[in-house]
């Protein structure tokens, strides 16, 4: 392991929170096509360890690996995080369709997701930030991928499928 790679390591290690591509590649004076490889070489060299490096296209994070999830959640006492059919639905939206617009979402699911949508920011499982002009789209986080057990959204199932076909936004209108 290089020493930018170990550098990365060690601030991923301290930091409990998921870090911004961004800020890590200047920190480290990068690229962001060069902290993608740096990334890689990292994520290779956790595979056969407690650990996982869990990526989405703009932040990065360590977290134990997806194995010892149940493991460590016997050991501490874990609160039940069980979503909602209704926040399930919403964040199934965001995770396939994101970044996307509360407005978007509301007229995929034909209700009111205001609710919704703040519980999901609040729980780490989606971040807010502003797109174009001051429209606020939202994500899914890199908390959600590691609870998921992937390292990035391109991983959920039939994502490439989903994620941009437009027969699935009209059957979800459809079904709404």
């Amino acid at each position: 392991m290089n020493s930018r790679v170990k550098k990365i390591q060690a601030l991923l290690f301290v930091s409990a929170e998921p870090i911004a591509k961004r800020g890590l590649a200047q920190e480290l004076e990068l690229t962001i096509a060069e902290l993608n490889d740096e990334l890689t070489q990292l994520a290779g060299a956790l595979h056969d360890s407690g650990l996982a490096l869990v990526t989405s296209e703009t932040q990065v994070q360590l977290t134990t690996c997806v194995e010892l999830g149940e493991w460590l959640a016997s050991r501490y006492d874990a609160e039940s995080r069980q979503l909602t059919p209704a926040a399930a639905e919403t964040l199934a939206i965001i995770a396939y369709r994101g970044p996307v617009s509360r407005a978007e979402i509301e007229s995929l699911r034909g209700v009111d997701s205001q609710r919704i949508v703040h519980q999901l920011v609040r729980r780490g499982l989606i971040t807010a930030h502003r797109g174009r002009g001051q429209l606020v789209n939202y994500q899914i986080t890199a908390d959600l991928l590691a609870q998921l057990g992937i390292t990035q959204v391109q991983e959920l199932p039939e994502f490439d499928v989903l994620g941009k076909d437009e027969e699935f936004q009209e059957d979800i209108v459809e079904k709404s």
